[in-house]
């Protein structure tokens, strides 16, 4: 029951906010005519805090379902080409794009497959990720390395360095 009913909140939230985004794009891109530049940063702030909020109830919603016993989807993933897409995704994003963070990744070459729900890996790389991002000052550093654990062979080791406060 409570499940159903996190589950039913958060499609409900997503629904205003998927249109909340999408005016402010629109406002963003000339469509309700010119915007003055304080209009242009009311208008960025509006979408960053609309941004963390879908990612919320995303997350929300994602509980909700292993609450409820959704199985997971194995497969073989590449880590390397998720943790360089939610790079991509992430370091565009205005909120973070206008820190000027050096950000630095060292993906091994060799780093093999894992067996995984691909999604729910895509999930937690882009959550400690973005973590990062948020809770580094102005012109910090955030380093992502990924590689094979020394003392196991069999695992790899995914870490995540930022100037941060940390979690």
């Amino acid at each position: 029951m409570k499940s159903d009913f996190i589950s039913n909140v958060s499609h409900e939230l997503r629904t205003p906010m998927t249109s909340i985004k999408g005016y402010v794009d629109l406002l963003l891109m000339g469509g309700g005519g010119q915007t003055t530049e304080a209009q242009q940063r009311f208008l960025s702030t509006i979408k960053s805090n609309a941004d963390r909020l879908a990612d919320l109830v995303n997350d929300i919603l994602n509980m909700s379902r292993i609450d409820a016993g959704v199985g997971l989807v194995l497969g073989e993933v590449d880590t390397g080409s998720i943790i360089r897409e939610m790079l991509a995704t992430l370091s565009t994003r205005e909120r973070h794009a206008r820190k000027h963070l050096r950000v630095t990744t060292r993906i091994a070459p060799d780093l093999p497959r894992i067996r995984a729900d691909k999604d729910k890996i895509a999930q937690v790389i882009h959550n400690v990720i973005d973590n990062a991002f948020n809770y580094t000052p102005e012109g910090g550093s955030v380093e992502i390395t990924a590689g094979i654990r020394p003392e196991n062979q069999a695992h790899i080791l995914i870490t995540v360095q930022d100037t941060g406060i940390g979690i």
